[in-house]
């Protein structure tokens, strides 16, 4: 996925490219739960690929919600 390489600045660690539905753990933020299904990847990136994927206006998530989301 070259688009991806290109966002992440030639960095190794990229988002992957693998989605799935997650759901918000309550008290777990959006960089919380980015970090939580894709480890290896850069919270940033996977925070604006949530974002983008869900039509998120902001980072306010609520527990419970159920989001498409990287994992890996």
């Amino acid at each position: 996925y070259p688009v991806a390489g290109m966002i992440e600045g030639g960095s190794s660690a990229q988002v992957p490219a693998a989605l799935a539905v997650v759901r918000v753990e309550p008290g777990e933020s959006l960089p919380q739960l980015a970090a939580r299904v894709a480890p290896g990847a850069p919270v940033r990136d996977v925070v604006e690929r949530i974002r983008n994927l869900n039509a998120l206006d902001s980072n306010s998530v609520a527990a419970g919600q159920t989001l498409i989301a990287p994992i890996g």
